[in-house]
């Protein structure tokens, strides 16, 4: 996180180089961070479900009900939801779809993870739209990445310089919303 915001070199020849170099790697950041919380959350639900796991605090976690195995998994989800377990559509990295599959599932530490993950309160809304217009650039993501930046008093910035926003404190956007995935993990698997 700390090379995306480094300075770039003085040298007018390098900095040319440089520039595009910081921008593509801080927008590869935000879209690395939503796969990544995704698959924490994915593996949250699915290593509790199969059970016999210790959480951080040292609390036994034991097999959800019906669940033998990892193939065992969409068949039981599947009849409380018709999203998919997995592949494309499957949104591991929204909190209430995966608070809702543990929820279904009625995994033995559900409660850890709804408190833990209920705090997560920026991906639909923030980060999503901003990844989507990064990834998927179009009238439409436009839309909802304008609405985002809105939200985050960051109208008019490109995603580069909204990221990169410091707040009072002096921590960036994307900054805070990594030390809140953090501490929203940690909580989780407590």
């Amino acid at each position: 996180m700390s090379r995306s915001v480094s300075g770039l070199p003085a040298d007018p020849a390098e900095m040319a180089v440089c520039e595009p170099v910081h921008r593509d790697g801080m927008l590869f950041l935000v879209v690395r961070l939503q796969h990544l919380w995704g698959e924490f959350c994915r593996e949250l639900v699915v290593r509790s479900a199969i059970g016999d796991c210790v959480t951080r605090t040292g609390v036994y976690v034991p097999p959800a009900p019906e669940v033998k195995r990892v193939s065992d998994l969409p068949t039981i989800a599947k009849r409380f939801s018709k999203r998919p377990f997995t592949g494309l559509g499957a949104q591991w990295e929204v909190p209430s779809i995966t608070i809702g599959r543990a929820r279904d599932l009625q995994l033995a530490n559900y409660n850890q993870i709804n408190l833990g993950l209920s705090t997560v309160n920026f991906i639909e809304d923030r980060l999503k739209p901003i990844r989507n217009f990064i990834v998927h650039p179009s009238v439409s993501s436009a839309s909802r990445y304008d609405q985002a930046a809105r939200s985050l008093n960051s109208s008019g910035l490109p995603p580069v310089q909204l990221l990169n926003r410091r707040l009072p404190g002096g921590a960036t956007i994307l900054g805070i919303w990594i030390s809140q995935l953090e501490t929203a993990a940690w909580n989780a698997v407590s």
